[in-house]
């Protein structure tokens, strides 16, 4: 059975940094909250992570696993990116269009690209990655989000876990956060941001941790709108008053336990 701390913890993440708007965003809203975890596309940033590499270490990053958006450097099989199958079948099953599993001879090649993502961040920064998540749509895929989270656990990396998304999937580690925040994504103003309130709501018991997921930098309302909400100076004593305290990854990985990178069957072999 799984331990819940009886305190409740904020892990803060942003998500997407790729450009250097995005990272000057993150820099900006960590002068408030120094805690604030960076999320790192690595498929288009070869050059942004070579030449940022100290700033982004700062960030005490991990990787954001994207199979859908950039193009990928190797991919024969036309899985990956904009124009990837993957993509297609991910709008189909949107659409209601398909639901059939992901092709045996794919699999393969998706857990090799997770895995030379993880390893792209740790070759460039030269740190371990702090936690994993995932890019938009991975979550419509049972068969890639198994794998991803064995993937975690093979790693012993804390990774991100939204159970709203993946309802009856159990993780094979416990190193991943209780709950997890983003539809204050979609509002237009801090006013209507009920991070806090959210946030209570989705851990059990009234303790454990919540990841926030954020997206800052952009050029959308709602990005604007995250952007605003942490410029401000008591923002640390909002969450505080709350009855939260404000964590990291690693508080998370030191608190669920270290389960040493024990080798599972891979799910997408």
């Amino acid at each position: 059975m799984t331990e819940f701390p009886q305190e409740k913890f904020l892990i803060f993440t942003a998500d997407d940094i790729i450009t250097e708007a995005e990272l000057r965003a993150v820099e900006a809203a960590r002068e408030v909250l120094p805690e604030l975890h960076g999320s790192i596309i690595v498929t288009a940033a070869e050059a942004f992570l070579r030449e940022n590499r100290d700033r982004l270490i700062q960030l005490d990053p991990g990787v954001h696993i994207d199979l859908f958006e950039h193009p990928i450097p190797n991919d024969p099989a036309g899985l990956f990116g904009r124009d990837g199958k993957l993509l297609q079948m991910l709008h189909d099953r949107e659409h209601g269009k398909s639901s059939g599993e992901v092709p045996e001879e794919w699999r393969p090649l998706i857990t090799t690209e997770m895995t030379r993502q993880i390893q792209t961040l740790e070759d460039r920064l030269g740190v371990k990655s702090s936690h994993i998540s995932y890019h938009f749509g991975m979550h419509h895929f049972q068969e890639i989000i198994e794998a991803y989270a064995d993937l975690a656990h093979q790693h012993d990396l804390p990774f991100r876990w939204a159970k709203k998304y993946e309802p009856g999937v159990t993780p094979p580690s416990p190193l991943h956060p209780h709950g997890f925040v983003d539809e204050f994504n979609l509002k237009d103003s801090p006013e209507t941001c009920d991070i806090l309130g959210e946030a209570k709501r989705t851990l059990p018991n009234g303790g454990g941790f919540a990841e926030v997921c954020l997206h800052l930098g952009q050029n959308t309302r709602s990005s604007q709108a995250q952007a605003k909400l942490f410029s401000q100076i008591g923002l640390r004593r909002e969450i505080e008053a709350a009855g939260f305290k404000i964590g990291r990854w690693s508080e998370l990985r030191a608190t669920r336990g270290n389960m040493n990178g024990a080798s599972l069957p891979n799910r997408l072999q």
